[in-house]
């Protein structure tokens, strides 16, 4: 999810990251998931647990520690990731979320993994 609009900023939170419900749906993410925030504005790179702000309010805040490396109106990235063996890797469609500047869903994209290259067996 890239160029979301930091909101708010709370140095004395609970160091989470508080997101819009429908953005959050729209992205996958899960209550209390690992997420990394890449700070566009200023270069910074942190990781905070997700939680959900009320449906369509556009809420983008970062509480705790991770607030001393935003401000409001930065601009962030969010990324998650997962372990998963080849063959899921392989099959695994992960989404694209794109917002506009008042972190309302504009599109979601769920491109089609890489097709697979054929394994050859070794000559024993």
């Amino acid at each position: 999810m890239h160029r979301l609009t930091v909101t708010r900023a709370d140095v004395d939170g609970n160091n989470t990251l508080c997101l819009d419900r429908t953005v959050c749906e729209a992205a996958g993410f899960a209550l209390f998931e690992k997420i990394e925030i890449s700070n566009a504005t200023n270069g910074a790179r942190f990781a905070a647990a997700i939680v959900h702000a009320d449906a369509n309010s556009g809420t983008l805040s970062i509480d705790g520690a991770g607030a001393h490396l935003v401000r409001p109106g930065d601009r962030v990235t969010l990324s998650t990731f997962a372990w998963m063996k080849e063959k899921a890797a392989l099959a695994h469609h992960p989404r694209r979320v794109t917002v506009d500047e008042h972190n309302s869903v504009t599109d979601v994209a769920q491109p089609q993994a890489p097709k697979a290259e054929a394994k050859k067996k070794k000559k024993a």
